[in-house]
């Protein structure tokens, strides 16, 4: 996507297919609404986009460990992302990825819809106490 001929094949090859939402990873091509973008690890990459003179979004994509990891490592993790989301005041902020975690179903739960299934295992409960702070 770094050049403008590269976008236009993009476009060319999504003007044939029905589509809805389109991801792309590893583009790097800065455009004039890209504020910034910040990679704070390996694992945590954040972009902040101006939406028009009023608004923007941040977007923090993570990739949380796995169980295997050391509780240390999940705690860094965590910092890491609550670095990158607090590094901009923008008005929209979306942290999204792979969280490695099961929320399931839990009573009491403030930020959690009820729709959740299976039950919550550690790891989750880390990402819900995280989303609650």
């Amino acid at each position: 996507m770094r050049t403008e001929s590269n976008l236009l094949a993009l476009l060319e090859e999504l003007s044939s297919i029905k589509w809805d939402v389109v991801r792309l990873c590893e583009v790097r091509r800065l455009g004039k609404n890209i504020v910034e973008f910040y990679g704070v690890s390996e694992r945590v990459a954040s972009v902040t986009i101006k939406l028009n003179n009023r608004y923007s979004l941040q977007i923090v994509q993570v990739y949380t460990p796995t169980c295997s990891h050391s509780d240390e490592e999940i705690v860094s993790f965590y910092e890491d992302v609550h670095l990158a989301s607090k590094r901009v005041k923008p008005y929209f902020t979306i942290i999204m990825g792979d969280c490695n975690a099961k929320i399931g179903k839990k009573t009491g739960d403030t930020i959690v819809v009820n729709h959740d299934m299976g039950t919550r295992n550690e790891r989750g409960q880390m990402l819900v106490d995280f989303a609650e702070a």
